[in-house]
């Protein structure tokens, strides 16, 4: 339930209509959970919510202090704050939607919010005494690289704040390049800067359409595309 304080607050009534459409919609999507910690793709939020994933990356923007998206996780601030915490029916429920989160992400989340950290120093919610120590540490132990996963990166790269890259990991998206490992990544991604640039005025769904055409050109490139949408 959507606690009714929700239009008194004062960060709320700062808000244009839209952007508390959306602070709304992550509060009371299908993917929200006790916790308030949960992943769901830019991709999702775009077709459930009806914006374009342009002006939904802007408006995260303006939601942060509040909802942090990390790595395609939504932390939620205070969320926890207006879960009834005694019951332990409720904070063994946490615990276990807590539990299912990455090491990295739950890291993250514990510094965009104190009200998850009673587990790691004893600050925020007394109330909240969540096992996680242990998950933490096993979690973030000294172990071998992970594998290099080229979706993981290319999500990244969609969600990054610079436009350039945004559009490179569109590119790469559709294209589904063999690329292997960080250094070939690299490489790929100095290759297409200057075009991405080039490209930075155009939209999602206009850079998408001048892919589609260039993908008909063997050998194509974001510089084909270019080529497509400026002549």
């Amino acid at each position: 339930m959507v606690n009714t304080r929700f239009w008194n607050d004062s960060f709320i009534s700062e808000l244009n209509p839209l952007d508390r459409y959306l602070f709304l919609y992550f509060l009371t999507n299908d993917k929200t959970n006790i916790c308030g910690i949960y992943e769901i793709p830019l991709k999702t939020i775009s077709s459930e919510t009806g914006l374009e994933l342009s002006m939904l990356r802007t408006m995260l923007k303006r939601l942060r202090g509040r909802i942090d998206y990390i790595k395609g996780w939504i932390v939620v601030k205070n969320f926890l704050k207006y879960q009834n915490t005694e019951s332990p029916a409720i904070k063994k429920g946490i615990e276990v939607e807590m539990k299912k989160i990455p090491a990295d992400i739950l890291e993250k989340s514990i510094k965009f919010d104190t009200v998850y950290r009673p587990s790691i120093d004893g600050v925020g919610n007394p109330n909240l005494n969540l096992n996680l120590n242990s998950n933490l540490k096993n979690s973030v132990a000294p172990s071998a690289p992970a594998p290099f996963d080229l979706k993981e990166e290319i999500e990244k790269m969609e969600n990054n704040q610079r436009r350039d890259m945004q559009i490179i990991g569109l590119y790469l998206s559709r294209k589904k390049p063999d690329i292997r490992t960080k250094e070939q990544l690299g490489v790929t991604i100095r290759r297409h800067l200057r075009a991405a640039k080039t490209l930075e005025p155009f939209d999602d769904e206009q850079i998408l359409k001048g892919f589609r055409k260039a993908s008909d050109v063997n050998g194509w490139t974001i510089e084909t595309a270019v080529k497509l949408l400026t002549k």
